[in-house]
């Protein structure tokens, strides 16, 4: 079981889920935070099935967020109970990324991928061409960035 955390701290990634900005064995920063700082495109942390995931807000309600990893094509509801804190740097092999500084990149990506995922039930072939489209101007953004 996880307990909560007051202080900042660092993980590693495991998980494809929020390719192409944070691959496997990537290094996150995370900042414990309180549920009324948590904004649309933030990348949150959480605990869901025992286990720490970090995936992107794409809503948020009055006690819950809805959440996605980028490389996903479904959304979760999380409870506001489970938020360990949101993720301010991502480091990978050969980059390292302040997420302050990308505010804007990161609300284009939470909006589009809102939208995709709501697509998708009614419009599957096209949800996977938008998604696919999507990772690569991320991946596009991440090189020149």
């Amino acid at each position: 079981m996880f307990e909560p955390v007051a202080r900042p701290f660092w993980l590693t990634t495991t998980s494809h889920s929020m390719m192409p900005l944070m691959p496997p064995n990537s290094r996150i920063f995370i900042q414990p935070i309180a549920p009324a700082l948590l904004r649309v495109g933030d990348i949150a942390v959480f605990i869901a099935d025992n286990k720490l995931i970090a995936h992107r807000v794409l809503i948020i309600k009055t006690d819950v967020f809805l959440q996605s990893g980028d490389a996903m094509l479904s959304a979760h509801t999380i409870s506001f109970s489970q938020l360990l804190g949101k993720v301010l740097q991502i480091e990978t092999t050969d980059k390292i990324f302040v997420l302050s500084r990308k505010n804007w990149l990161q609300k284009i990506i939470a909006r589009s991928s809102h939208f995709i995922i709501r697509l998708h039930p009614q419009y599957p072939r096209l949800s996977h061409y938008l998604h696919r489209f999507k990772f690569h101007c991320i991946r596009l953004i991440i090189k020149i960035a």
